[in-house]
């Protein structure tokens, strides 16, 4: 009788432990953010990791390739995301420019998703960035308004973009901060013949 009492509290204590591994061992696979809370989405860039809030160099015409997951899929529920390019205000990246003499600030942009090419799949998605600054921006206008003042973003060390991956409830994000790097392509020349036009 008292060999089966000691059993059981064996066992009981045993299963209690497991669970405590098991839980710890849960945790720790999330991260927590500043308020404590966890957070289960996870962007990876080159098979690693992205912290967010960190920077990250893509050169110009280049398509760069992110994965999207989330750390505990079977506890959290969640599949899917949603990605989006914003302009990046910092003191050193704020800046006015002007469309037909009118002035703008970089901080009143929408969203630039559209002008870095993001093509979404299941997990994951990629982006290019096929102009500098100064075009990105002006195509954002009818191509009859002149824009002024926008500096160039190549090779300046600054990240005026940020990639903003959210899951798919939109209450967790992973931000990177986009700095463009290289040269812009440069069309050589075009030539117009009937029925087409080569570049």
């Amino acid at each position: 009788m008292k060999d089966t009492k000691i059993k059981t509290v064996a066992i009981v204590t045993a299963v209690i432990l497991l669970f405590a591994l098991l839980l710890g061992m849960i945790l720790s696979l999330t991260r927590s953010d500043d308020e404590g809370s966890t957070s289960t989405l996870y962007v990876k860039y080159n098979e690693e990791k992205i912290e967010s809030g960190s920077e990250l160099a893509i050169a110009i015409g280049e398509r760069v390739r992110f994965d999207v997951g989330y750390d505990l899929d079977f506890i959290s529920g969640q599949n899917g995301y949603h990605v989006k390019v914003i302009p990046r205000i910092t003191e050193e990246t704020e800046f006015s420019y002007t469309v037909d003499g009118t002035e703008k600030k970089f901080s009143e942009l929408p969203a630039l998703t559209n002008t870095f090419n993001v093509v979404a799949e299941e997990g994951a998605f990629t982006l290019r960035a096929n102009r500098d600054l100064p075009k990105i921006i002006a195509s954002l206008y009818s191509s009859i308004y002149t824009v002024e003042g926008v500096p160039s973003a190549l090779n300046t060390g600054k990240a005026y973009f940020t990639l903003v991956v959210l899951s798919a409830d939109q209450k967790e994000s992973v931000e990177v901060h986009l700095k463009l790097i290289g040269r812009e392509p440069e069309v050589t020349g075009i030539t117009v013949s009937p029925g087409e036009i080569v570049f």
